[in-house]
């Protein structure tokens, strides 16, 4: 793993072997070398309140690719990741045929999104554009369904267990999106508000609200209590304007 892999990587392993998110200990005593050379230094632009290195990338990721780190290690994270990454298209190829009943562009759909450079190179390299695109695409399942004709009364409906499970699934996916990387809460916004011209009821509105109602103000939470400030950017410092 190269440019910022390794840095997931550690956080972590500080997860895993410490409970925490502070990296300093992890290289001191490097950790770091079961998959890399090159992370010696801890890769961050300002300290915590209690003046211990936290990682300039945000915790989701890492959070997510634990389980696998723990138990295979690098190879393990890789093929988690591969694994979603080919859910993911799989799903693509289903979206794609409930809007349009066509089988031939339901393949035209997954190639434009499996084949690209971007998904394609990235999907199993520990970076948070894989999963982001994963967590967009669940995050927007109802905008598909409503385009869906077999689907469209169930959307309509504003009841139902699987109509709430989807919009419970899309605020969670929507939700997960600020914790992968900071730049990603104006995809997750600009995704929801798209998706309250969707809603027929209040009781959709509040389903799909609960869970990054939640996830918003713990994000907030987390720079504050790391950095003193609810300010996003706080952790890359006077370069905040280019860091996120």
């Amino acid at each position: 793993p190269e440019g910022d892999s390794p840095h997931y990587l550690i956080v972590a392993q500080s997860l895993i072997k410490d409970g925490d998110l502070q990296i300093e200990n992890n290289h001191r005593r490097g950790d770091y070398l079961e998959y890399s050379l090159l992370t010696a230094q801890p890769q961050y632009l300002r300290r915590g309140v209690n003046g211990a290195i936290y990682p300039i990338h945000a915790p989701g990721l890492p959070a997510i690719v634990a389980p696998a780190m723990w138990l295979f290690g690098y190879p393990g994270v890789v093929a988690f990741l591969a694994i979603v990454a080919a859910m993911t298209t799989a799903l693509v190829w289903r979206f794609s045929y409930q809007v349009t009943r066509s089988t031939s562009a339901a393949w035209f759909g997954w190639g434009c999104c499996a084949l690209t450079t971007p998904f394609f190179f990235q999907a199993t390299q520990v970076f948070a554009d894989g999963l982001a695109a994963t967590c967009v695409l669940l995050g927007t399942v109802p905008m598909t369904l409503w385009e869906s004709s077999v689907s469209r009364r169930s959307v309509d409906a504003g009841s139902g267990r699987g109509n709430a499970a989807v919009w419970l699934l899309s605020g969670t996916s929507l939700g997960l999106l600020p914790w992968l990387h900071t730049r990603l809460a104006i995809i997750a916004v600009a995704a929801a508000v798209c998706l309250c011209f969707r809603m027929r009821s209040q009781r959709q509105f509040l389903i799909f609200g609960a869970v990054p109602i939640v996830s918003a103000a713990a994000w907030f939470a987390y720079f504050y209590v790391v950095y003193g400030t609810p300010d996003p950017t706080a952790p890359f410092g006077r370069f905040a304007e280019t860091g996120p």
